[in-house]
């Protein structure tokens, strides 16, 4: 079950574990790989893989330096097992500098496609008018703030009206979240429900609740950049199916539309 994702998943995705083709000894004059000009010499490899003699860890370390240098244009430098992570949150943070804003628009598309939602609640009680909580929304008041003041349930007056599932994940993707939420979503279209704006439905003993795809301001600063970095994935494919690679076939083979290295065999 896929929930909120990020591009870290991307760069640091693990090739399937395999036996590598043929020689056991490498020659350390050779080159393991080439990307856009940048090679990658078997010494370095070695390292990267922390002298391991596993095939499916020394392909990992192989996979993340060709996706690494690929997704820098080959500006990363990449020696050590420790410049594989420094090196991932730089080229994410270079990636969101200047291509960032682009998962907020997608997210304000709310069910007009966007690629995450995330709900918040307030149950009300009889003697509360939901119009007039909805009219204060409007007027500047807070989703949280909303919900602490005016939610019957004590758990989502102090959640702040946020709907999570039992790991804490509050944002979800448009699949699980109809899993999670079938009547939610129903409810959602069918008062054609925006980012932002409550509606309020029968919660199906008579009592009003107020629903509301949460506004992409009110979301922790985590779920903002987690949002921020799934929408460099088409970033991130561009840089991945147009990088000139080449991998020593005793490796396997490079697959520029999943980003990993195949097995030898596989390709």
């Amino acid at each position: 079950m896929r929930r909120l994702t990020t591009t870290l998943g991307l760069l640091g995705t693990l090739a399937a574990v395999g036996t590598l083709s043929s020689c056991s000894t490498f020659d350390r004059n050779d080159v393991a790989a080439e990307v856009n000009g940048t090679s990658l010499t078997f010494d370095v490899l070695d390292d990267l893989a922390g002298g391991s003699t596993d095939a499916g860890v020394i392909r990992s370390a192989l996979n993340n330096w060709v996706q690494l240098t690929a997704a820098s244009d080959g500006t990363a430098v990449i020696v050590s097992p420790d410049d594989i992570d420094t090196q991932r949150q730089a080229i994410i943070e270079g990636l969101l500098a200047e291509h960032g804003g682009e998962g907020e628009k997608n997210y304000e598309l709310g069910l007009d496609g966007a690629d995450f939602f995330c709900l918040a609640a307030i149950p009300l009680a009889d003697e509360t008018d939901p119009d007039a909580v909805i009219q204060e929304i409007a007027d500047g008041l807070s989703i949280a703030d909303a919900a602490e003041q005016y939610s019957s349930v004590q758990s989502l007056a102090a959640a702040g009206g946020v709907v999570a599932d039992d790991q804490g994940t509050e944002c979800f993707d448009p699949d699980t979240f109809s899993q999670y939420f079938a009547d939610i979503v129903t409810a959602l279209v069918e008062t054609e429900a925006k980012v932002g704006t409550p509606v309020s439905v029968d919660d199906g003993g008579g009592h009003q609740i107020l629903l509301v795809l949460r506004p992409f301001d009110e979301l922790s600063s985590d779920n903002q950049l987690l949002i921020e970095q799934a929408a460099l994935a088409p970033v991130l494919y561009d840089l991945f199916v147009t990088a000139d690679v080449w991998v020593n076939g005793r490796f396997g083979t490079w697959n520029a539309e999943t980003a990993e290295i195949l097995p030898p065999g596989q390709g």
